[in-house]
């Protein structure tokens, strides 16, 4: 699994975080969420130190403006290579089914940001 799988499925987990689940299903995504955020804070730590690196400021829109072009193209290389780099975790995919759901929806692209992560039977 790659460091942009995990950036993937974090806000599609954490809106399957909020539905009512049956209790062995909502642990199950419990410590699925829970391994997901650890590497999750990891991915932005190192994301903000090479921002940071490159004279990058975070503009208020969420935009990154650098100081010069060479900065801005030197930064979006090491975030493409760690958003390129393996991920040790295990990840143990949750299965859920429209019972497990009762009646809650969820959007197509989240099933699709959850591949992986969760099987939908």
């Amino acid at each position: 699994m790659k460091q942009k799988d995990i950036l993937r499925a974090y806000s599609s987990l954490i809106a399957l975080n909020a539905l009512k689940l049956p209790v062995k299903k909502a642990y199950a995504i419990y410590k699925l969420f829970k391994t997901v955020d650890t590497q999750y804070q990891f991915i932005s730590s190192e994301s903000k130190k090479s921002i940071d690196r490159h004279s990058g400021e975070l503009n208020s829109d969420g935009m990154v403006k650098f100081k010069d072009e060479d900065e801005c193209v030197e930064c979006k290389k090491e975030l493409n290579e760690l958003n390129d780099m393996d991920v040790d975790v295990e990840i143990t995919p949750v299965e859920l089914s429209e019972d497990d759901l009762a009646g809650q929806t969820i959007s197509p692209a989240d099933i699709y940001n959850l591949e992986g992560f969760v099987t939908f039977v």
